[in-house]
């Protein structure tokens, strides 16, 4: 694995573990075609011509009601012509980042196998909410900044990322097998977060999000 490690850091909890076995990153903004010039073209067409106050009174009502676009299509149609939609390429909003880090732990004894132990089960209990209100009410989980980093280099940074699944394979070599004190030898690990910043130029410029 390197010597180089992945800190996962949470109020006073502190969780070191190696390079996981893929480290990708994506950037997702969403954008979307708009139709934004059938009003416009429909004005430009028709500016000037004899036809146009002819076209609106015999639609009777707006072009863009149901009747009177078809009506419109099939004017345009008799003359072998379509609207210029002028479509626009819009943007609309960011989702929140997510990235999945997983692992093959390998224990070289009982004692190491009780640390990686110790540790998947704080990840479950932090990520968990706690009942509140006599238990009509959630308390919001633990949040997690993560880091990783080669030498000076960061490779990955997020100040405050929800976990939000955690997926242990205990066969990870397709059949059981244990220590002595009856811990796995083998465990996958897969942990699964959510940023709860949004990445907009302002995050990344200032390096709080890589």
């Amino acid at each position: 694995y390197g010597l180089e490690k992945m800190t996962q850091s949470i109020t006073n909890f502190i969780a070191e573990l190696p390079y996981p076995k893929n480290i990708n990153s994506t950037f997702t903004k969403n954008w979307e075609g708009k139709d934004l010039g059938i009003a416009k073209s429909t004005i430009e067409f028709f500016k000037g011509q004899k036809s146009f106050s002819n076209f609106l009174s015999s639609v009777g009502t707006a072009i863009g009601s149901a009747a009177g676009g078809e009506t419109y299509n099939l004017y345009l149609q008799d003359q072998g012509k379509s609207i210029n939609p002028r479509k626009k390429a819009m943007f609309v909003d960011i989702p929140f980042r997510t990235v999945d880090f997983s692992w093959t732990l390998a224990p070289r004894n009982a004692a190491e196998a009780t640390r990686y132990s110790d540790l998947i089960f704080m990840f479950k209990s932090l990520s968990a909410p706690t009942l509140s209100d006599d238990g009509s009410l959630f308390e919001y989980p633990e949040t997690f900044s993560l880091e990783m980093s080669a030498g000076s280099n960061i490779l990955f940074r997020s100040p405050d990322m929800a976990l939000t699944s955690i997926s242990t394979d205990l066969t990870a070599h397709g059949m059981w097998s244990e220590f002595k004190d009856h811990f796995p030898t083998f465990i996958n690990l897969s942990l699964n977060f959510m940023e709860t910043e949004l990445a907009t130029a302002d995050a990344i410029n200032d390096k709080r999000i890589v």
